[in-house]
């Protein structure tokens, strides 16, 4: 059969669709700051906000943290080390500790 003849039994198209490349795969990746005394935050305060029960959001903790730490008017390492500071005193007083949801 020439090319340019259609075969009428045939039930393939003369000229198939052409394949379109599939979209690319989307990365998720976190947002970009520009704000080292938040990256600094958020570094201190990642796990410590888990360690000690913070049921907020890291960008709400962040942000509280960060507040309180440009409020403060101290250098950084004084933030930090009352940060730790105020790590000590509540793990050491934990058990008493009650959430306001608990009845306390």
């Amino acid at each position: 059969m020439a090319p340019d003849l259609i075969d009428p039994s045939s039930s393939e198209p003369r000229h198939p669709a052409p394949q379109l490349a599939p979209a690319p795969r989307r990365i998720s990746r976190p947002p970009v700051s520009l704000d080292p005394d938040r990256d600094a935050m958020v570094t201190l305060i990642g796990d410590l906000r888990l360690e000690l029960g913070d049921r907020a959001t890291v960008e709400s903790t962040t942000s509280r943290r960060l507040n309180l730490y440009r409020q403060s008017d101290v250098p950084w390492e004084a933030f930090v080390t009352a940060v730790y500071s105020a790590r000590a005193a509540t793990q050491a007083r934990t058990s008493a500790i009650k959430r306001r949801d608990e009845g306390g």
